[in-house]
């Protein structure tokens, strides 16, 4: 069976909001996130924070000269920087991508525009060696056929295989209209604690 409803949380940041950023995970040498709220930061005013930890920081800023400063600059994404730790926090302004967050927040996946979902789809795919896992693509198009959820002769939808396989009303799935879940608030929470700031980012060129 294809898993097309994950039973533990995913992150929607991570699968929606990054790949709009331009940020690159698959030759990135760092754990890089995203997540919708930290402190009063939050993606309900179009704010995303990405985060990266590394155990050298000369060598981590080096990398973030020549690979990520010259993506956020060239949209003007980055507006505040953050060092905790081994852990550097940057706050992004998407606000650009303004109607396509509004329906990740409502849980309309499917309704994201269809430019965006390319993007989300191409990122997904670099990132997964050319393969997009299906409880992504499905959550996007729910009402797609999809040769990998085939059923004997018949390719079902997203929608049709949640039905079938994870017993759900397909009158309710129908009328919802989508298949994913919608965000978890304390999941999609940074905890990091200002307090522990040991240094304030400004020079980020």
């Amino acid at each position: 069976m294809q898993i097309v409803l994950k039973k533990e949380y995913w992150s929607k940041a991570d699968a929606f909001l990054l790949p709009l950023t331009g940020l690159d995970v698959k030759t990135c040498p760092y754990e890089l996130k995203s997540y919708l709220f930290w402190k009063d930061v939050s993606i309900e005013d179009y704010k995303l924070v990405v985060t990266y930890r590394y155990d050298n920081k000369e060598q981590f800023e080096e990398y973030c000269r020549q690979s990520v400063f010259p993506i956020l600059d060239k949209k003007g994404y980055l507006i505040e920087s953050y060092d905790i730790g081994n852990q550097t926090i940057f706050i992004l302004d998407i606000s650009e991508w303004a109607m396509d967050i509004e329906m990740v927040l409502a849980g309309r996946y499917s309704q994201i525009t269809q430019g965006t979902k390319n993007i989300i789809q191409k990122y997904h795919y670099l990132s997964k060696n050319e393969e997009i896992d299906v409880y992504i693509y499905g959550v996007l198009y729910p009402k797609k056929e999809l040769e990998i959820l085939r059923d004997g002769n018949v390719n079902l939808t997203p929608i049709q295989y949640v039905s079938k396989f994870y017993e759900i009303d397909y009158d309710y799935l129908m009328e919802l209209g989508e298949i994913g879940s919608k965000y978890d608030r304390m999941k999609e929470t940074l905890l990091a604690d200002v307090e522990d700031m040991c240094q304030f980012v400004t020079d980020t060129k």
